[in-house]
């Protein structure tokens, strides 16, 4: 699997599911673990359960709240905290 190849990443408890291309793997990573070992420029944590890869956002709702909803490859919906959201606005110039 190629990093640029990944668009999101996923924890399963002691997991981590990673999306790429079209496909889905898991591999025996706990979530934080796979966030130190990837890029901060490319990589960002949503939520305490998903990081995604800014180069496959397509679209970026803002919510009343503050919070945040990505649309990522494949149409996939990605909610993003209040807490994250702030990196992400500054990040995507919002």
């Amino acid at each position: 699997i190629l990093i640029g190849d990944i668009y999101l990443l996923e924890a399963a408890g002691n997991y981590t599911h990673i999306f790429y291309l079209n496909k889905k793997c898991m591999i025996h990573k706990t979530l934080k673990q796979m966030e130190t070992s990837l890029s901060d420029i490319f990589f960002i944590r949503t939520n305490r359960q998903q990081i995604v890869n800014i180069n496959f956002i397509h679209h970026v709702e803002t919510h009343y709240h503050g919070g945040l909803t990505i649309t990522l490859h494949e149409n996939k919906k990605i909610y993003v905290s209040h807490r994250n959201a702030v990196a992400i606005k500054r990040l995507m110039s919002i």
